[in-house]
């Protein structure tokens, strides 16, 4: 399983209702960070009811938690993460 296929996983386990993982890596040719051919940033975008009484920094913190390992191996990762509303 790719880095892609690995993050959505992990993800999944906070059940979200909305979960998008895109890999933004070939808008940063030529940039700091940027490795042809490999996943180097990444956008995810998340809704959870898990992240309910969090503030931003704590949804973020949780993320990183989770995907400390696959962050690693990045260069950039941004992050959207809210409650369904």
């Amino acid at each position: 399983m790719d880095i892609i296929g690995i993050i959505r996983t992990k993800l999944l386990t906070l059940q979200p209702h909305h979960l998008e993982v895109q890999d933004e890596s070939s808008k940063h040719a030529g940039h700091s960070g940027h490795k042809p051919g490999q996943v180097t940033h990444i956008r995810i975008t998340m809704v959870s009811d898990q992240f309910k009484g969090q503030t931003s920094l704590q949804r973020h913190q949780q993320i990183y938690q989770l995907l400390a390992s696959e962050i690693q191996q990045l260069h950039a990762i941004q992050l959207s993460l809210k409650l369904p509303e």
